[in-house]
């Protein structure tokens, strides 16, 4: 990836806005109201656009993107950061020190504040009165009364200031050193100047960003290494990091692997609780804490990204296009963009997923043959099994096994044995065929990893039984996965066809009759015929053998017969009255059984 090209290539399709800064975009920001998108830069600018959307709504279709530049205002030194207090008001400072208020149509700022060292952030606050807070590199938290341009109150910090997060009264400060403040504001206006809380970031290397939660149950910490930690204030245990912005090469043409490691340069949280990260690298992604998943990975812009931002709505998030001197002075070119790019987000890139309850499967595992496989002992006999483990939250667990083939010259079990279990469906499998002992732990002797939810071939790696070293042979067989359900695996209809005895017509074929095989009666019915009273075939199953009648040891035709008393033969009495009967069956195994020929 060239992160200093004269040109920024737009993968994503994202709006690109006009009049950009002429150099590094250090600080985005919207206005309340959605309307104003104002941005800090190092040609010491503070600009503003104006932008519209037209989707009908958040997540809505089509959408169209305009935005036009407005007006701008001018620093000493580079702007670091810039934000909003009202729609109308901006705030900014940068590295000459200066906070400055810019109400939108004046031809320039006021200065409400200075510090003795470069402002790394602002933001408009409410305590005792609307405020304006400020964090330096000069390690201190300041805060200014813009009405009277003086200062309210101060804290201490234990560090340079490398980044703040307000939301209502949480405060967030990262500082040099990998040290985080937690900050009641509340507690601060009642004249407290003290963290409630000082914790060190979990992260090894220098804290780039910082971004509270929505909901303000805690925040989240961006570093220098391509890692964000997940920080919960209250529920600590819930507390991880992961990785990001990495660029993992595998091993080519006798090279080593490498992973190119990229900064986390800015963390935007959405209202729906997801967020957005984006790096040196160029690329953004949408990700959810919760579920501990990324959303949607994004391309790379051709240069990095320096920080990005949600608007309040929700449809839009912006992030600036421009080099961030993290590769160094050699790979700067002076010809490169600085843009400021607008991403239309859409509903399913930034809401969290549905959690859908594990799907159980029936797993079936037969082989088809094997090749240079060890025998396990001197005298070329084994004890085999078939294992299988599901990976759990906490590793390999749930192990199930086959029974095991004694002292056996093949050291796999035979082609064609199968065995069934349930298996959760996002969970993955390790298939191990191991040789029993008595007296020591059991030998692996081929084993093989696939998914749940896989179907088709697979192979398991042979290992010699006495150093568990590969070998190079290889067992090939079959695994599919379906879904578990509560019917049979084998069905079997049965109908009962009645006769009666007819005198003079011997055994009458009107009298058939074909249902429920309860009593012995001849009652006329409709159905003649067994296609006219068999039940249907359920959805999911398939038709094993098709009908045919029961053989009881004493016939060959199938009839049984039995004598009812009573009954008379035309005007004449008779004691008897002769029925016979025979039984039709038909016989369903579930589809998937029948399709791979497994039937048991």
């Amino acid at each position: 990836m060239m992160l200093g090209g004269a040109t920024t290539s737009n993968p994503n399709g994202d709006y690109v806005v006009p009049d950009s800064p002429s150099d590094g975009i250090s600080s985005l920001s919207f206005s309340p109201n959605n309307r104003y998108l104002v941005s800090g830069s190092w040609d010491k600018c503070v600009r503003c656009h104006e932008v519209a959307v037209q989707d009908g709504g958040f997540g809505g279709a089509s959408p169209q993107i305009n935005a036009q530049f407005r007006a701008q205002i001018t620093h000493d030194e580079p702007v670091l950061c810039a934000g909003f207090s009202d729609d109308a008001t901006v705030l900014s400072g940068g590295c000459d020190g200066v906070a400055k208020a810019w109400r939108l149509g004046d031809a320039r700022g006021t200065a409400v504040g200075k510090h003795d060292a470069p402002i790394k952030s602002i933001f408009a606050v409410n305590m005792m009165g609307p405020l304006v807070l400020t964090g330096s590199w000069d390690k201190t938290i300041r805060f200014w009364d813009p009405r009277q341009l003086r200062q309210v109150s101060q804290l201490a910090l234990l560090d340079r200031c490398y980044g703040v997060d307000v939301r209502d009264t949480l405060m967030v400060v990262a500082t040099a050193d990998r040290k985080i403040a937690i900050y009641d504001l509340a507690q601060v206006a009642q004249g407290n100047t003290q963290p409630f809380r000082t914790d060190e970031s979990t992260l090894r290397h220098q804290t780039r960003c910082v971004s509270t939660f929505p909901n303000r149950d805690g925040f989240a910490v961006g570093s220098i290494e391509g890692r964000v930690a997940i920080h919960h204030i209250k529920d600590v245990a819930r507390n991880f990091a992961f990785k990001c912005h990495r660029d993992q090469q595998d091993a080519r043409a006798g090279q080593p692997a490498t992973c190119n490691i990229f900064s986390v340069n800015s963390i935007a949280f959405h209202a729906l609780g997801t967020f957005a990260t984006a790096g040196s690298d160029g690329i953004y992604n949408f990700w959810d804490k919760d579920s501990k998943q990324r959303l949607m990975a994004f391309k790379p812009g051709g240069n990095s990204i320096s920080c990005a931002t949600f608007n309040p709505a929700g449809n839009l998030y912006a992030y600036g296009l421009s080099y961030d001197w993290s590769r160094g002075s050699e790979n700067y070119n002076p010809q490169t963009r600085n843009d400021i790019m607008l991403h239309y987000v859409k509903k399913e890139e930034i809401q969290q997923r549905k959690k859908h309850a594990p799907t159980e499967f029936v797993v079936t595992l037969w082989v088809d043959g094997v090749s240079s496989v060890r025998n396990a002992d001197v005298l070329d006999k084994s004890d085999p099994y078939v294992e299988v483990s599901v990976k759990g939250p906490k590793g390999w667990e749930q192990t199930q096994r086959s029974r095991t083939r004694v002292n056996s010259s093949s050291p796999i079990w035979v082609p064609g044995e199968r065995f069934e279990f349930a298996v959760d469906g996002e969970a993955s499998l390790l298939i191990r065929v191991m040789d029993s002992d008595t007296f020591t732990p059991d030998d692996p002797l081929a084993y093989c990893v696939c998914e749940a939810g896989a179907r088709g071939r697979l192979e398991l790696q042979t290992l010699d039984p006495r150093d568990n070293k590969a070998l190079p042979g290889v067992v090939r067989g079959r695994v599919r996965f379906d879904k578990a359900s509560d019917a049979p695996a084998i069905v079997e209809h049965v109908v009962a066809e009645n006769q009666r005895y007819v005198p003079g017509r011997s055994w009458g074929a009107r009298n058939l009759m074909i249902g429920d095989p309860g009593p012995w009666v001849c009652d006329q019915q409709a159905g003649r015929s067994l296609s006219g009273v068999a039940p249907e075939v359920p959805e999911g199953y398939k038709v094993v053998s098709d009908w045919g009648y029961v053989t009881p040891k004493e016939r060959s035709d199938g009839w049984e017969y039995a004598v009812h008393f009573g009954a008379s033969f035309r005007d004449e009495k008779s004691p008897a009255t002769f029925v016979r009967r025979r039984m039709w069956v038909r016989r369903l195994a579930r589809a998937y059984l029948v399709d791979d020929d497994i039937i048991i």
